[in-house]
């Protein structure tokens, strides 16, 4: 199973993403050609100078900020379907992923953008990248799996129980939207995933 993560920026995608890692999800590493920030994480990202960068070698590619992003191709080679997985992308990429394997699960975190803007910031954003940011993520329709509260996420990123946080939330999802039962199944077996990496 895959668990693609989505979300303005500074809504806190890569903190999700840890945390999933840390219930024993393997993170598929994407890459980029911007420039590395001081307090990016090791292992984030795979960093490409711009001169090398080229599209033909990556799926889900996309360009945010003014910088690519992508999967490389050769890393799909070492995918296990047996395994669980995680990654941070955008809802283009969350399309051309299910292209390639069936059981990939979309969530995009809903943060209002006060939130968002504070938390860009804190990182060390340029304010006329959060600008450029803040403009991107409005032009882009929602994913139609939603974790949508601010209290939540709070609980989700800074809680002791933050992985039944977002369990609540994803399972709220599927059970206000029955509309069919191979919808339910799916909500019921991503907890199932969950639960099982305790």
């Amino acid at each position: 199973m895959i668990i693609v993560i989505s979300g303005p920026s500074g809504s806190g995608k890569s903190t999700l993403a840890g945390l999933f890692e840390v219930k024993g999800f393997k993170r598929i590493v994407t890459s980029t050609n911007r420039d590395r920030r001081l307090n990016d994480p090791e292992g984030q990202y795979y960093f490409v100078p711009k001169e090398e960068w080229n599209d033909d070698d990556y799926i889900c590619v996309t360009n945010y900020g003014g910088n690519k992003y992508g999967i490389d191709k050769g890393y799909f080679d070492e995918i296990n379907k047996d395994l669980n997985y995680i990654v941070v992308l955008d809802e283009a990429g969350l399309k051309e992923l299910k292209e390639y394997y069936d059981n990939v699960y979309g969530f995009y975190l809903n943060v209002v953008e006060k939130t968002c803007r504070e938390r860009m910031a804190q990182r060390g954003d340029a304010a006329d990248n959060i600008e450029k940011r803040i403009a991107y993520d409005k032009e882009h329709d929602r994913f139609n799996y939603l974790i949508d509260d601010d209290d939540l996420y709070d609980q989700a990123f800074f809680g002791e129980d933050h992985p039944s946080v977002i369990m609540r939330q994803i399972m709220d999802y599927f059970n206000n939207n029955p509309d069919n039962e191979e919808t339910i199944d799916e909500g019921e077996e991503i907890l199932a995933m969950l639960h099982k990496q305790k």
